[in-house]
């Protein structure tokens, strides 16, 4: 609100950028006139500890295959046109009490950049991304910290899916997420324990529901976890 420019650029607080990036930016748009935001990823994780090593090198693999153009955004590494941003509303702000209160009653936290995206794009803005202006990332150092950041992600992550289903089917930032995919083998595995109740051997039915979608999750992830 308090920046007066063409252009709006935006780190996250755990990011590092190279001493070009504004500048580096500012080619890319040029690059691609048709652009109202670029967005770009990460060089390397700031820390040797395994969990932040494992949390970069996931966010390499899921973004190895991306598209030019894509439907979402990072609010951790993207510069954007100020007047695309301000036709959608800019970041989106809602509430989980309803009110308009405090800090902590916000819902949205760590999807508002997604969301942007998916505005975005909804209104027929181009969102081009390039993995060439990349920030380093202090990720988490502790695993524990590691899963709990991620927990509060998926939070989110339900919330803004309510609020716009249409996400699920986006060009992620991410991809071969298989999301849809994903959801079913969970789905699944959380209902195998119906079979308890609806043959006489329930229980077996019930454990091989469970291990078969169980695999089915895991060899959704065989790539992944071969290239960590």
């Amino acid at each position: 609100q308090a920046a007066n420019g063409r252009l709006l650029a935006f780190l996250d607080a755990d990011t590092v950028p190279p001493t070009n990036w504004i500048s580096h930016y500012r080619a890319l748009l040029s690059e691609h006139p048709e652009a109202a935001m670029v967005v770009s990823g990460y060089s390397h994780a700031t820390s040797q500890q395994s969990a932040a090593q494992y949390a970069f090198w996931e966010t390499q693999f899921r973004r190895r295959k991306l598209e030019t153009y894509i439907d979402t955004s990072v609010g951790s590494n993207c510069i954007v046109y100020r007047e695309a941003f301000e036709a959608v509303g800019g970041y989106p702000e809602y509430y989980l009490s309803g009110r308009k209160g405090s800090d902590a009653e916000k819902a949205v936290a760590t999807a508002e950049d997604s969301e942007l995206g998916f505005l975005l794009t909804e209104q027929g803005y181009k969102i081009v991304w390039r993995s060439d202006n990349a920030v380093a990332h202090r990720f988490r150092e502790s695993w524990n910290g590691y899963f709990r950041q991620q927990m509060s992600y998926a939070q989110f992550l339900v919330i803004s899916v309510c609020r716009f289903p249409k996400k699920l089917f986006q060009k992620g930032i991410y991809s071969g997420e298989a999301v849809l995919l994903q959801l079913f083998f969970l789905l699944v595995f959380l209902l195998s324990p119906v079979a308890l109740l609806v043959t006489e051997n329930g229980g077996s039915l019930a454990l091989v529901i469970a291990v078969a979608s169980a695999a089915g999750f895991v060899t959704i992830h065989a790539k992944l976890l071969s290239f960590i």
